[in-house]
């Protein structure tokens, strides 16, 4: 009786709990560069992708949009100027979630890219603007949103 009741209330319960959408994303690296997903649109599931070469400090992706099932949304950065540090920089990078506010016309994705350079010590996060109706193939700069030093410059 206890086993039953119990199993009811459970499936009761989970009928009229609010669901929301699994999101996940993922990180790989090898020496010469690392690639991540990040959502962009959490109420489409949309989804992109961040490959970062670590040699030039070049960050370039897309978005795939699940209406025509191409990449539409293509974005940049050259890390390698924000971070100041020329050859030798030694990056990592993850990607996360956030809820950027607008930017005029612009929707600022779901999520956000984090890197980080150990030579100067500096984290930075990364933001997308982007036309969300936009059918065309496009290119926006990515959007440095701040900075912060997790230690002194590392000096080897």
């Amino acid at each position: 009786l206890w086993l039953a009741t119990g199993m009811i209330a459970g499936l009761a319960i989970a009928s009229i709990w609010p669901h929301e959408p699994a999101l996940a994303v993922s990180n790989d690296r090898t020496k010469s560069f690392g690639m991540a997903t990040m959502p962009v649109l959490v109420t489409e599931e949309r989804e992109g992708v961040v490959i970062l070469n670590y040699r030039t400090g070049r960050l370039v992706g897309a978005v795939l949009n699940n209406q025509t099932g191409v990449f539409t949304a293509g974005f940049y950065r050259n890390i390698a100027a924000d971070f100041e540090v020329g050859r030798g920089a030694e990056y990592t990078m993850v990607a996360g979630k956030s809820l950027l506010p607008n930017k005029g016309v612009l929707t600022m994705a779901s999520g956000v890219i984090y890197v980080a350079e150990l030579r100067s010590g500096k984290v930075a996060a990364y933001g997308l603007p982007f036309d969300i109706s936009s059918r065309r193939k496009t290119n926006v700069e990515l959007t440095a949103i701040d900075f912060f030093s997790f230690s002194d410059a590392i000096v080897e």
